[in-house]
């Protein structure tokens, strides 16, 4: 704990940059085949795009005998069906599996909670062994699908096909039938298939650990522990994403592939961050939907304030040598010291968004509560935790509309928001003031000038635009750096004023 008072903010900044500056760390270790359980296999020479094996039954042996074998990823990565070697020579769909076994992180999540890390953070909290505690596992693997504590072989898949597929319990034998082709989204979705063809129901699909919910919740004790502090954007991390599907009928064949990404990324995170913020706030814990709430949910109840959702800065910034900043310094928009600004990483993206309502009720709703976290944020009692939830339910709500309107949209363009990006580092322009707001803006750029979609099982970093490169040198960390950089509006004025 000492150490991670000591590294504090800049630490948890520094990771913030790297995930959005250099993507997902990704190893390379190829991961055996595992056994096939098939009988007869199916050849490939007689499948095409989009079909697949079928799935083995389920393994009634299994402890409590509650868990079918297919909810793990070997039915799928057998080598006759989803795991063969890799080629040009014929469908993707074939060696699918393969490129998620060698080239993605999700493939190894429940071996990071091995580590000397993962196993002190553990210690810290008083929760047990990491890689045994369902509030790490639900995010590590594919703990939230079950009921009841999944088997050993099932933790070691990670976060695996059904975390982003669905459960295949009931599609499982019914997607490689002829039927399936001729289905339609709701017939596949009331079979708990989920459908991942456009970048709305990705990102609907990652926010619920990439941003969580009422049972993924990365909150300040974890953060505290040493987890890193969850700063997510949609589009940056698909491009650097190793693609495992063909793009054929999706939503990268579109010219618009990147602004949609971006665009409705920004709406579904932001829609993500309000629930969870009614989740956090609420007494009991609120639900994302409304099954019953579980006994094992990572929110226990009285659970406020939580300080994750603030910035780290306002709290987390020595007093004992504070000066005054320069006049132009890239100070202006940080809270007060110990008055912490709700979640500017989600409201400086938020911002940007491109309106699709006259309402502008996205805008309003973020206005709405900001204002009310800033006076009333500390108070617990029922009344205004209450006014918060209701707000935040009406953000989220807004926002999935704004995220749906633009998912619909026949093409989407970053006009709008490239205005908005020139206000924003307008000499005194409003919400440059941060850090947050200042990565977000690059990262809008990014998708507006270098955003395509990534190549086929490859992670591999892509050069941005050399003016690109500077804004984001400009807004490093260095490492242990207890404070964000010292960046002058001016200079941001003129790296920006260098990219087209």
């Amino acid at each position: 704990m000492r150490r991670q008072e000591q590294t504090g903010w800049g630490g948890l900044a520094a990771m913030g940059f790297v995930l959005f500056a250099a993507g997902m760390e990704l190893a390379r270790t190829a991961t055996p085949e595992p056994p096939c359980h098939l009988e007869p296999p199916c050849p490939l020479e007689s499948r095409g795009e989009g079909e697949v094996c079928p799935a083995g039954p389920a393994d009634e042996s299994m402890p409590g005998g509650a868990m079918p074998s297919r909810l793990g990823v070997a039915s799928c990565s057998a080598s006759s069906c989803h795991g063969g070697p890799k080629g040009t020579n014929h469908a993707v769909s074939t060696f699918a599996a393969t490129l998620w076994m060698e080239r993605d992180p999700h493939a190894r999540a429940s071996e990071v909670l091995h580590s000397g890390r993962s196993r002190r953070m553990a210690e810290l909290l008083g929760i047990g062994p990491a890689h045994q505690a369902r509030r790490c596992l639900v995010c590590h693997s594919m703990a939230d699908l079950s009921p009841t504590p999944l088997p050993d072989d099932l933790v070691a898949d990670g976060v695996g096909c059904a975390s982003c597929h669905g459960d295949p319990t009931a599609w499982g034998s019914e997607h490689t039938l002829d039927a399936w082709k001729g289905m339609g989204r709701e017939e596949r979705a009331a079979l708990g298939y989920r459908d991942l063809s456009t970048p709305l129901d990705r990102v609907n699909d990652c926010t619920r650990c990439h941003v969580g919910d009422a049972e993924h919740d990365v909150d300040h004790a974890l953060i505290a522990a040493g987890h890193p502090r969850l700063v997510f954007e949609f589009a940056a991390y698909q491009k650097r994403y190793p693609r495992h599907w063909s793009p054929a009928g999706r939503a990268e064949v579109g010219t618009d592939f990147k602004a949609r990404s971006w665009a409705v990324g920004q709406a579904a995170t932001l829609a993500a961050t309000a629930r969870l913020l009614e989740a956090r706030v609420s007494d009991p814990p609120a639900r994302v939907s409304d099954q019953p709430a579980r006994a094992t949910s990572a929110l226990p109840s009285e659970h406020w304030p939580e300080f994750a959702e603030f910035d780290c800065q306002g709290c987390h910034r020595s007093i004992a040598s504070v000066t005054p900043p320069a006049v132009d310094a890239l100070r202006s928009g940080w809270s007060a010291v110990g008055t912490p600004a709700w979640q500017p990483w989600s409201q400086a993206g938020g911002a940007l968004l491109t309106g699709s309502s006259a309402e502008g009720d996205v805008d309003r709703g973020l206005a709405d509560l900001r204002r009310l976290l800033e006076r009333h944020w500390g108070p617990a009692d029922q009344k205004r935790r209450g006014r918060i939830r209701l707000e935040a339910r009406a953000l989220a709500a807004a926002a999935d509309r704004r995220g749906e309107a633009i998912g619909a949209r026949d093409e989407v363009d970053l006009d709008d928001v490239a205005t908005k990006i020139e206000a924003l580092v307008a000499e005194g322009g409003p919400g440059i003031g941060s850090w947050e707001a200042a990565v977000q803006s690059v990262l809008a750029l990014e998708a507006i000038l270098d955003g395509g979609p990534a190549q086929l099982g490859n992670a591999e970093s892509h050069d941005v635009d050399r003016e690109l490169a500077g804004l984001r040198e400009s807004l490093r960390y260095l490492p242990r750096q207890e404070t964000p950089p010292t960046l002058r509006r001016s200079d941001f004025k003129r790296l920006r004023a260098t990219v087209p």
